[in-house]
């Protein structure tokens, strides 16, 4: 790593016991300084150090600066194919009609006569419950 976890500027006094320093918050966004002992302001310090043979992903895999702009094209392509797959879906899956229902289940189309080949008009559903006729769907009030 090229920068320390803490920048000398930011370390405003330090008496042999104590440290003040100063951070950024990123919760509330304000400069704020904090007093701790030198033990634990090492123990902060130290825990910035990374492994012995770990390597940082800012210069291997999807964040180096070499395959940024490779990987940012690949994604994009990636999303509009992904685009494309989610209309087609969404095509096979829209919300069918009773009508295209009973046709595709049938053969036929429920609403042409089978004898005469005349148009019947759609008005509601009644079906059985219990033993009585019930009103499912009723397009109109006098249906």
């Amino acid at each position: 790593m090229k920068r320390p976890a803490l920048a000398l500027r930011r370390i405003k006094e330090y008496d042999g016991e104590t440290v003040v320093f100063s951070y950024h918050d990123k919760t509330s966004g304000e400069e704020k300084t904090e007093k701790v002992t030198v033990e634990a302001f090492i123990a902060l310090v130290i825990r910035h150090i990374p492994d012995e043979n770990f390597k940082t992903i800012r210069y291997y895999g999807v964040y180096s600066r070499r395959l940024k702009s490779l990987c940012k094209k690949m994604v994009t392509t990636w999303q509009k194919e992904a685009r494309k797959w989610i209309v087609k879906a969404q095509r096979k899956l829209k919300r069918r009609s009773w009508r295209e229902k009973k046709q595709q289940a049938t053969g036929r189309d429920p609403l042409v006569c089978p004898k005469c080949e005349c148009q019947y008009e759609y008005k509601g559903e009644v079906c059985l419950k219990e033993g009585k006729l019930t009103i499912q769907y009723a397009a109109c009030a006098k249906t």
